[in-house]
This record gives structure tokens, sequence and C-alpha cells, in this order.
């Protein structure tokens, strides 16, 4: 059973074309159970497996340059860390929000064996399991 656990670390200010508030965070997927668990993700692109219940917020990519489909594994009772950073999106000001959950799209190999059914999967939405985590206070100061 994968655990998501959000820890907000620092804020940022970004400069490109305008001033942009980040949020800095940790993700942690933790596996809670006594069995290996494993779940598809890119190599580069792991957001594309990860969800907001916000449109108000985006996650920042990071640059990359071999980004393909990789099965991750995680050994009982461990766990796997992913520094990220949200930002306000342009219509933020029309719906702004305190907190928000980070959701990870669980693509299990057991059901989708290869990187095309993986991929397959991604482009369906209506299949997505979807393991939610705990919420990120944007408002708090950390």
């Amino acid at each position: 059973m994968l655990h998501l656990t959000l820890t907000r670390t620092f804020d940022t200010i970004l400069f490109d074309s305008s001033k942009h508030h980040c949020y800095d965070f940790r993700l942690t997927i933790i596996n809670k159970s006594n069995q290996q668990a494993c779940y598809w993700a890119y190599t580069c692109s792991y957001d594309m497996n990860l969800t907001m219940n916000h449109s108000s917020l985006e996650l920042l990519g990071k640059g990359c340059d071999k980004n393909f489909p990789c099965l991750y594994q995680i050994a009982p009772h461990d766990s796997i860390c992913y520094n990220l950073k949200l930002s306000k999106t342009k219509n933020y000001s029309l719906f702004p929000v305190t907190s928000t959950k980070l959701g990870l799209i669980f693509a299990d190999p057991k059901i989708y064996p290869t990187k095309d059914d993986y991929m397959h999967f991604m482009g369906d939405k209506s299949q997505h399991k979807i393991i939610w985590s705990n919420p990120l206070y944007l408002d708090k100061k950390y």
C-alpha cells in the first residue's frame, strides 16, 4: 500500500517573463506494506504521474534530455522522495487557494506490464487510480 506525504520546505521567487511566487516541497511516496511496491513513471517527467485538486496551481517540471517510461520499485517500509515546486497560474487571482493536495496516478505494472500499456493507460483518464496526499497549506510560513 502506497502512501503520499507532502512537506513544505521553503518558498522561492522565480523570474522569467514575469515574477512567480513558488512553493517548494518534498513529496515522499511511502510503501507501508510488507511487499515490494512498483509503479510506472517517466524518468524525468515523473510529474506527469501527478495531479492536483486545484487548477490555480501548477507543478513546474525540470529539464531533461532522456525521458522515457521506467518501472520504479519501493522496498517494503521504504520510500522515494521528490523535491518539487508549485507555481501560481494566471487564474490564481480568480481562484485563490490556501491548501492543495497532490495525487499520484498509480500505474500498476501488474495491470499494465509494458511501456506501451503504461502510455495507453496515461492517455485514458477513466482508468486512473489516484492516491492522494495530505494537504499542503500554502498560507502558512515555514
